[in-house]
C-alpha cells in the first residue's frame, strides 16, 4: 500500500488532527462482513457445497469413514470431516489453558469518526466517556457525543495466533479457534492448512497453530 508521511502542520491544516506525524494510506478498502460472508456462501453452493441453516447442532459422532451431525431437530447431517469454527467457544478436546475471552474493540461513531478500544469493560461509562476525551483531543472541530455504540466478545490465544488442526484423540474432526478479531486473514490461512491436512499433503507451518502446540 503506498503511504506518505504527513508533519505536525499539514496533519492539522488537512485534517484537523493535533498530532507530530500521520500516515496518509491510499488503496485501502472497507468491506461488509454480513454481504462478504454472505458471498462466500454462496460460492461455495455454486461450487458443490450444501448450506443448512439456520440449524443448532446438538452432536457430533465420529465414524470410521465420516461424521454424523445431529441437529436440535432431530436431523442427521453425513460428512466425510467435521470443522469446527466456534470462535471463542472451546470444543472439547481441546486443552483450555493459553486461551481467553475478551471484549472486543467498541465502535463509536459521530459522521464519519469511528473510535474503538479493546477493554473488558468496554461498555461502561468510565470507558465511554474516556473514549468520547480521546476523540475530542483528536479533533477539537468535532462533535465527541457518539451515536452508536457497539461491542462483543472474541476469544484469543497468549501469543495471539488462533488454534488450528486436528482435535487431539479425532481422526476426521477438526477446529479453527480463537482467531483473536482477525477471522478474515485468518480464515484463508485455515482453510489451507486444514485442506493440507485432510488431503493427506501435510504442511510445515501446521504446527504452529496446532491445538497441542507449546507457546
Amino acid at each position: 500500500m503506498e503511504v506518505e508521511l504527513l508533519g505536525r502542520r499539514e496533519l492539522l491544516s488537512r485534517y484537523g488532527i493535533r498530532r507530530s506525524a500521520g500516515l496518509l494510506g491510499r488503496g485501502g478498502f472497507v468491506a461488509d462482513p454480513l454481504r462478504l460472508a454472505a458471498s462466500y456462501m454462496r460460492t461455495a453452493e455454486r461450487r458443490g457445497a450444501r448450506v443448512f441453516a439456520p440449524v443448532e447442532v446438538q452432536s457430533v459422532l465420529e465414524q470410521a469413514r465420516g461424521v454424523i451431525a445431529t441437529t436440535s431437530q432431530g436431523i442427521q447431517l453425513r460428512a466425510k470431516y467435521a470443522v469446527f469454527s466456534t470462535g471463542y467457544e472451546v470444543v472439547k478436546g481441546i486443552r483450555a489453558t493459553g486461551h481467553s475471552i475478551q471484549w472486543s474493540r467498541p465502535v463509536r461513531r459521530s459522521r464519519r469518526a469511528i473510535l474503538g478500544s479493546a477493554a473488558r469493560d468496554a461498555l461502561s461509562a468510565r470507558k465511554f466517556s474516556l473514549l468520547e476525551r480521546r476523540l475530542a483531543a483528536l479533533f477539537p472541530a468535532l462533535d465527541p457525543e457518539p451515536d452508536y455504540a457497539w461491542a462483543g466478545t472474541f476469544g484469543s490465544s497468549d501469543n495471539g495466533t488462533p488454534i488450528i488442526g486436528r482435535i487431539p484423540g479425532n481422526r476426521r474432526l477438526f477446529t479453527v479457534l480463537g482467531c483473536g478479531g482477525n477471522g478474515v486473514t485468518f480464515s484463508m490461512l485455515a482453510a489451507q492448512l486444514l485442506t493440507s491436512e485432510i488431503a493427506g499433503d501435510g504442511d510445515r507451518d501446521a504446527a504452529l497453530f496446532a491445538p497441542r502446540r507449546r507457546h
